[in-house]
């Protein structure tokens, strides 16, 4: 018999005999393989490669799919067998083809699958019921991402703003639905991969229980479905975009993202940490360009963890009456970030360490209630501004675009530096509010000739500034220390019909989620709590992954997920001293060599840890270092898992420069008539005519101003000239600027960068072969506006890997 027809009686022993009796009808189970058959058949002689009975390897992927369902009423169990690709693993982004295929049929189970190397695992179209459960689609399509440690590549930012012609599908996927009304997806898993599940026009899906995490751009992404209800899944470290220290971007991943008319959908327990954002709702190009009718609107976000967002926590956009109940958000950029929503319900939800808690600008309508905000730079902002493009689009016409009506109640402000801030927003109204240790409690002012309603709010000290035209109307406000504007006090309002003032605020706070609920429910906010939410609980964290943002570790292909050790930087050059990040979850290590030179502390230890390196030499200007680490013999065979490429690796290597040096750096001013532009007599007319604004000395050029400048005052149209001695040893060195904009540098008084232009970050490249000895180093620098950046870097070319 062949290793054809073998796999195929396998096959069907296992459906007939080997699978559960409830999985498997026998008065179905010759049409099931009949149907696998058929389609193994069809690949025979062009595609597959029959490598064990227990698994398919096609060395031509194709879309058509290897396996190929049609028909009702099917059932497709692998029993963990696999299926692969015989693509060369350590190039996911040239994964093509799909694995499994299911079209046009009803009532189908897909079970226990593992595929891998494909450009979507399982395709499934014009399939209402369809279940996918215990499937692991790790190790599939992925790009390769083009920023790096040291700077951001805008290439890299995904667009899931068009998907009516299937655009998605060039993201690939883990999990690709498209018309599949009433489908469950339950137990499936992915890492390694871009996206994880992909919703496209699928009403009333059920996902729950999947772990879809680590993935470089969507955990799941939902088009066009309604009346879903995803509960209890894991969409953590769905991540692009940032370097820890360098930039944070995020470039439109997400854990959760919610695009193009979805609603009335539940979002509910689940844990999607890390993520470029967490949860990334918008109501669509249809809605906001075209219709300004529709939206994704009256979703139920609850008790979810969407904390260490790069960018939001939960971004909720153009949308109204959304839910965002008793969610964690911690130490997000924004918290909630919900511009030009409408009737939001932002309640219960755990807010610290922030840089903006929850911002709206143009919303209308929204309440904010008792939420607990703590150590964010900004509680609260809400806030209308001059958005031309916006202003003018079919959302704002058909809506309206103003920033007015929203309520802030019995929400706790703890060590804010400004608890709410309210730019150019009308009939806004603050009650029953706590402010402790707020450095400013609110900041005020109407666009319109409107009062800000200051009710019952407490603070222990801090500032409130109404900065509008009119009076603020106050009552019953304590502990305020300074008024600065016009207030007016009025006796006590008249109770809102149904609603009581509440007393003691701090113990409604320690009260449940679910008492809070039933709250929300008495005052008329929320509907009832559904039944799907009512059995669920919350995920705890993943186990031995370390939480917070200094652990991202973004490589070409994605995030790092801690399965195996590694190094990170892998290669470096720093100033004064190297730290070496080894991760992994918990193997021992030690340093088994290390270049002469150069210290290390310390020399083993558990990871995840961190090494630091420096000069044995102080007076050193500039030192190579090379380390490498091994892991304990005993365990290595257990612990040391295979990298995404398919190698293991006994010994990990870090290299890089340690170097020194003192910059005297002045900055001065210039503008048209000493334009540097304009070539070398105006740069130095610049430096002539006006005085400098900074001198400074600096042990390194490594400067990222962002939308800043050298001083306050300063942040653009700036020149740089900044000079340093270098002690070197014999050979060949490499040079290296990052610029925006125009950068010059000279060594030993040549000219040997010049990239004296507008431009975004840039690196530019230049290698000089010198004897032992001091050396001359010169740059020359220009701003112009909007971003700034400029440094230098310095490494022996042959220790270059």
């Amino acid at each position: 018999m062949t290793l054809y027809g073998r796999l195929v009686c396998t096959l069907w022993h296992r459906l007939l005999v080997g699978a559960s009796p409830t999985s498997v009808a026998p008065a179905n189970s010759r049409c099931i393989v009949m149907a696998l058959v058929c389609s193994l058949t069809q690949f025979a002689c062009a595609q597959p490669r029959i490598a064990t009975p227990s698994s398919i390897t096609t060395t031509q992927p194709s879309d058509s799919g290897a396996i190929v369902i049609t028909e009702d009423n099917k059932t497709l169990d692998l029993h963990d067998g696999r299926i692969e690709s015989t693509f060369d693993k350590t190039h996911p982004d040239l994964f093509t083809g799909r694995a499994i295929v299911v079209r046009n049929a009803r009532n189908v189970t897909i079970k226990n699958a593992k595929i891998s190397g494909f450009k979507i695992a399982i395709y499934t179209e014009n399939c209402p019921n369809l279940t996918i459960e215990n499937c692991d689609v790790s190790n599939n399509y992925r790009q390769r991402l083009k920023s790096t440690p040291e700077k951001e590549d805008e290439s890299d930012w995904l667009y899931g703003h068009e998907n009516d012609n299937d655009e998605w599908l060039r993201y690939g996927g883990g999990i690709f639905l498209k018309n599949c009304d009433n489908a469950t997806i339950k137990n499936c898993r992915a890492r390694n991969g871009q996206n994880g599940i992909c919703l496209v026009r699928c009403n009333n899906a059920t996902v729950v229980g999947n772990d879809m995490s680590f993935m470089s751009g969507w955990g799941l992404a939902m088009w066009r479905s309604s009346q879903c209800k995803i509960i209890g899944n894991r969409f953590d470290y769905c991540v692009r975009g940032y370097s820890h220290g360098i930039y944070a971007r995020g470039q439109d991943s997400t854990g959760i993202l919610v695009y193009e008319q979805c609603s009335d959908n539940i979002f509910a327990y689940n844990h999607a940490t890390h993520g470029g954002d967490g949860f990334f709702l918008y109501a669509g190009n249809e809605t906001v360009n075209k219709t300004g009718e529709g939206g994704c609107n009256r979703n139920l976000v609850y008790q979810n963890d969407f904390s260490y967002a790069i960018a939001n926590g939960i971004e909720a956009t153009f949308s109204d009456q959304n839910i965002f109940v008793g969610n964690r958000l911690n130490n997000c950029e924004h918290g909630i970030w919900a511009g030009y929503s409408t009737r939001s319900v932002i309640a219960g939800n755990q807010i610290e360490g922030c840089r903006h808690g929850v911002s709206i600008e143009h919303g209308r309508g929204n309440l904010i209630h008792g939420n607990d905000f703590a150590d964010c730079g900004e509680g609260i902002y809400l806030w209308w501004d001059e958005d031309t493009e916006l202003l003018r689009s079919a959302y704002a016409k058909s809506k309206g675009a103003d920033c007015r009506d929203e309520v802030i109640s019995e929400n706790r402000f703890a060590r804010c530096k400004t608890g709410a801030k309210l730019v150019k927003t009308d009939h806004c109204s603050l009650h029953t509010n706590d402010f402790q240790g707020c450095e400013v409690i609110l900041t005020a002012g109407g666009k319109e000739m409107s009062t800000t309603l200051w009710d019952g709010n407490k603070a222990d000290g801090g500032n409130v500034k109404n900065l509008g035209p009119m009076p603020m109307t106050t009552n019953g406000c304590t502990g305020v220390t300074n008024l600065e504007g016009q207030f007016i006090t009025i006796d006590m309002l008249p109770e809102t019909p149904g609603e009581k003032r509440r007393t003691n605020w701090n113990a409604w706070l320690a009260t449940d989620r679910e008492h809070r609920w039933r709250d929300l429910q008495t005052k008329g906010l929320v509907q009832p709590i559904p039944v799907e939410v009512k059995v669920a609980r919350p995920l705890a964290p993943l186990p031995s992954i370390p939480e917070g943002k200094q652990h991202l570790l973004i490589t070409e292909w994605g995030p790092y997920d801690f399965s195996y050790p590694m190094l990170s930087p892998q290669r470096a050059t720093v100033w004064n001293h190297s730290t070496i990040h080894v991760l992994g979850n918990g193997q021992p290590f030690k340093i088994d060599s290390l270049s002469a030179g150069v210290s290390a502390t310390p020399m083993s230890g558990t990871t995840p840890a961190d090494i630091t390196l420096r000069a044995a030499d102080p007076d050193s200007s500039v030192v190579p270092y090379d380390v490498s680490i091994t892991f304990d013999s005993l365990v290595r065979e257990s612990l040391l898992a295979p990298t995404p490429g398919g190698n293991p690796f006994p010994r990990l290597r870090a290299t890089g420069t340690i170097w020194s040096a003192e910059w005297g750096n002045v900055y001065h001013t210039w503008d048209g008539s000493t334009d540097p532009r304009n070539g070398d007599e105006f740069f130095r007319r610049a430096r002539s005519f006006n005085p400098p604004i900074l001198r400074e000395h600096s042990d390194r050029i490594d400067f990222r101003w962002g939308a800043g400048g050298p001083t306050p005052e300063v942040t653009d149209h700036f020149i740089l000239v900044t000079t340093t001695t270098l002690k070197l040893t014999a050979g060949t060195w490499r040079l290296r600027t990052i610029s925006d904009d125009g950068v010059r540098l000279y060594f030993d008084g040549k000219k040997v960068i010049n990239n004296w232009t507008w431009h975004t970050p840039t690196e530019d490249t230049a290698a000089v072969t010198v004897t032992e000895g001091p050396h001359d180093v010169r740059i020359e620098y220009f701003e112009i506006d909007g971003n700034a950046q400029l440094q230098f870097f310095i490494d022996p070319v042959d220790a270059l890997p």
